[in-house]
């Protein structure tokens, strides 16, 4: 009982100190249930994607434009031109520096989720 309200104490401290400092605290995304897979996915269904991987492969650049577009749309779609058999190990990676996470990989479409920072600038909180 003792270790978990000190837990929580000091996680609460630590994030005031963070926003004090005016550093950013992004909590770690969590995984999704195949359910909130399966509805982000059937929303998904109609985004084009925001940007293609061609012959360069993960960039800078990409991983910037997908920062990016997390930050504007919540839900993304990237389009794989080349490296199609390293598909899985591009998303993950994309996921794991943008704090995303993998919806489904359909085809040479990936589709990745991160919601919104403020709740009230989430657009597929009430789905979920």
């Amino acid at each position: 009982m003792i270790g978990s309200r000190f837990i929580i104490v000091f996680k609460s401290i630590f994030i005031a100190l963070v926003q004090l400092l005016g550093m950013q605290y992004i909590q770690e995304m969590k995984d999704l249930t195949s359910k909130e897979r399966s509805i982000l996915g059937k929303m998904a269904h109609d985004i084009r994607p925001v940007m293609q991987i061609g012959s360069k492969g993960l960039t800078k650049a990409i991983e910037l434009k997908a920062e990016q577009s997390l930050q504007a749309h919540e839900l993304i779609k990237i389009k794989f031109v080349d490296y199609k058999g390293e598909k899985n190990t591009i998303a993950t990676t994309i996921c794991e520096k943008c704090n995303a996470a993998l919806v489904r990989i359909i085809g040479n479409n990936v589709i990745i989720y991160r919601p919104a920072e403020k709740e009230e600038d989430r657009k597929y909180n009430i789905a979920l």
